[in-house]
C-alpha cells in the first residue's frame, strides 16, 4: 500500500490480528445496504420528524435488514391500535420515501414504550437488536 507505514484516519474500526488486521465495523454509523450507504443517524432524524413519532432508533439486523424501533406520541399510538403495527409501518416506508433513499427505509418495526439505553445515555445496540431477536430466528 502507498499508505504503509503512515499514519491514516478513517471511520473503520480494526483490530490487529496476526500480520493483518480484522475489520471491526464503521465507527460513524453509515453502513451499505443494498450496496448503498445508509446513515443510521440520518434515517433515525427522519423518523423523528414524522409527526406520530416522538424518539427514534435504527439499527441494522444480520443480513443488512434496516430495522428501527419507535416511540409513538398519543396519536401514533392510536394509529398503532387502529392499523396494526404493519400497515403503520408501510405507512412510515411510505412517508419516509419523499425523502430517503429506498435502502435506507426499514423493513422491520418495533414499537416501544421507551428506546433501550445505556446508564450513560447512549444508545444500547445490543438491547437494539435483542428486540428483534424472535424475527431474525426464523
Amino acid at each position: 500500500s502507498p499508505y504503509d507505514g503512515q499514519e491514516v484516519t478513517t471511520a473503520d474500526c480494526i483490530e490487529p490480528c496476526g500480520g493483518g488486521f480484522r475489520f471491526l465495523g464503521r465507527g460513524d454509523r453509515i453502513t451499505k445496504i443494498a450496496g448503498k450507504r445508509v446513515g443510521l443517524a440520518e434515517v433515525e432524524s427522519a423518523l423523528a420528524a414524522l409527526h406520530c413519532v416522538t424518539a427514534a432508533a435504527a439499527v441494522v439486523l444480520p443480513n443488512d435488514i434496516l430495522a428501527a424501533a419507535l416511540v409513538l406520541t398519543p396519536e401514533g399510538q392510536s394509529q398503532l391500535a387502529e392499523q396494526g403495527a404493519f400497515r403503520l409501518g408501510r405507512e412510515m416506508r411510505q412517508l419516509l420515501s419523499t425523502s430517503l433513499d429506498s435502502a435506507a427505509l426499514p423493513k422491520r418495526w418495533r414499537f416501544v414504550a421507551e428506546l433501550p439505553h445505556h446508564p450513560l445515555g447512549k444508545s444500547n445496540i445490543a438491547a437494539l437488536r435483542a428486540l428483534f431477536a424472535e424475527e431474525t430466528a426464523l
